[in-house]
């Protein structure tokens, strides 16, 4: 019983951190976010369930990219207190994208970088890569940024659609922005036929998104039509 307890409670914790995210990341909206973590906490606290079936680092990452790194930093810490030493080297990578979060969070782009390539070199080699883009285009490295962000939409993996246990893939957080944020780093640098495939892609990837995500769509499609009609 207290196993089938222990499974259930983090499989409803995991899945409210994956629509918290989702709240978060696609429609902007932190504070919607960490509502729904709240009250999933509140159902399941933490203390009540097994060490090693706590969702910490899912936590942190949802705190972190909520605005609330301090509460991020927590969860790491209570990480490292809860799991005996032999076990942490699991959750290394992990906690490595964690704190690459927090620094990206709190403007420290380039420490970011080594904590995000560290995190891709773990069970899933494509889940930072997003996250490793963005932290070199605050740091100035737009051509490295690209670089990143084309590997994750080219390199195939099964965390693209389902990951371990009930975790949605990456690219149901992901996958739209990087196609939009490539369409736009390319047309900054004139390349207009890759700009157009990027913003191709996305519009497509989100041609059924909720309303609210639509203008995103139509800008994607104006910027295909005029690109399209530019002299070559």
């Amino acid at each position: 019983m207290t196993a089938e307890s222990n499974s259930s409670a983090t499989d409803y914790l995991t899945r409210a951190l994956q629509l918290a995210t989702l709240e978060v990341v696609l429609r902007g909206a932190p504070t919607r976010g960490l509502r729904i973590v709240e009250d999933a906490l509140s159902r399941h606290p933490l203390a009540a369930i097994d060490p090693l079936e706590r969702p910490y680092v899912q936590l942190a990452d949802v705190f972190v990219l909520a605005g609330r790194p301090d509460r991020a930093v927590a969860m790491l810490a209570e990480l490292e207190q809860a799991v005996v030493p032999d076990l942490r080297r699991f959750y290394e990578p992990f906690r490595q994208g964690a704190l690459g979060r927090v620094a990206l969070a709190r403007g420290n782009y380039r420490s970011a970088i080594p904590a995000l390539r560290q995190a891709a070199e773990g069970v899933c080699n494509l889940c930072p890569l997003p996250l490793l883009g963005r932290a070199y285009e605050l740091a100035g490295e737009a051509d490295s940024a690209i670089t990143v962000y084309e590997r994750y939409v080219t390199t195939p993996n099964t965390y693209r659609v389902i990951g371990p246990g009930p975790i949605i893939g990456t690219d149901a957080y992901y996958l739209a922005e990087t196609y939009q944020r490539l369409g736009e780093l390319y047309e900054e640098r004139g390349r207009r036929d890759k700009a157009i495939d990027y913003y191709s892609h996305f519009a497509a990837l989100w041609k059924h998104a909720d309303p609210e995500l639509q203008p995103r769509v139509a800008d994607a499609r104006r910027r295909i039509t005029r690109l399209s009609g530019e002299p070559r």
